[in-house]
């Protein structure tokens, strides 16, 4: 097995083991001091945008491109119901396309989130977006979901959202 060192020294598979569903991450919660490349789902990219989640600089995000449209359309559904006006939600997405996160979603990602839905049996692929690129180009997952957390905890890290602020 091939082994390809990154840029903070960590070991990571390559070849055969690292194509396997969950092969590059043992299963566990971790603590920021081993993290800076986080995947962020729908929900925590909204708590950025409005202002109630900070990022610690040091952190890099990344997220399927995907989750643009999750966005708009919890935004656009929010100022539907009421729940945010049309000109605040509309100034959300700006910010989201201001962010500094990589938007990420080429055939690799595709294909390892078919296999991550497929192993747990999940009838799409939308959740199974941000496990394969946890997988494929970050440290952990930060979701707000605690049963998606609970359910991906043997394919890859998770962390809380307090995880994001820490340096």
């Amino acid at each position: 097995m091939a082994i390809l060192v990154d840029r903070k020294d960590r070991r990571r598979p390559q070849g055969r083991q690292a194509n396997r569903v969950g092969g590059r991450v043992p299963a566990k919660r971790v603590s920021v001091s081993d993290v800076t490349r986080f995947v962020v789902d729908c929900e925590t990219l909204l708590g950025i945008a409005a202002g109630e989640i900070e990022v610690a600089a040091e952190h890099t995000l990344i997220a399927p491109t995907l989750v643009r449209s999750q966005a708009l359309s919890a935004l656009y559904e929010a100022a539907r119901r009421g729940g945010i006006s049309a000109d605040r939600g509309l100034e959300r997405v700006t910010r989201i396309n201001s962010l500094k996160v990589r938007f990420l979603g080429d055939k690799v990602l595709q294909r390892r989130a078919w296999k991550v839905a497929d192993a747990l049996g999940w009838e799409t692929t939308y959740d199974a977006d941000f496990v394969a690129l946890a997988q494929l180009q970050a440290d952990c997952f930060v979701t707000c979901d605690r049963d998606l957390a609970r359910a991906v905890s043997g394919l890859v890290k998770t962390a809380t959202i307090d995880e994001l602020r820490k340096s």
